[in-house]
């Protein structure tokens, strides 16, 4: 099979650093996952409190209250 054209990013790329093959990793998605779960706790004595997060209904709420204002 034949290489596609060269793209214009491609130019500037040396050809070592040049992604020729893709390869499936089917447990990606949870060792991710788990590295992230790790950090969080490892970070969670410095994270800030949980209680100064709004939620996503309470965003939305303060959202369409100021859009409501503004037409006002």
């Amino acid at each position: 099979m034949r290489p596609a054209r060269q793209g214009f990013y491609d130019k500037h790329i040396s050809d070592n650093l040049i992604l020729r093959h893709v390869k499936r990793l089917p447990s990606f998605v949870q060792e991710l996952s788990k590295i992230v779960d790790n950090a969080i706790v490892a970070a969670s004595d410095t994270l800030p409190p949980v209680d100064d997060f709004i939620t996503a209904k309470q965003r939305q709420r303060d959202i369409a209250n100021l859009r409501r204002t503004r037409k006002e």
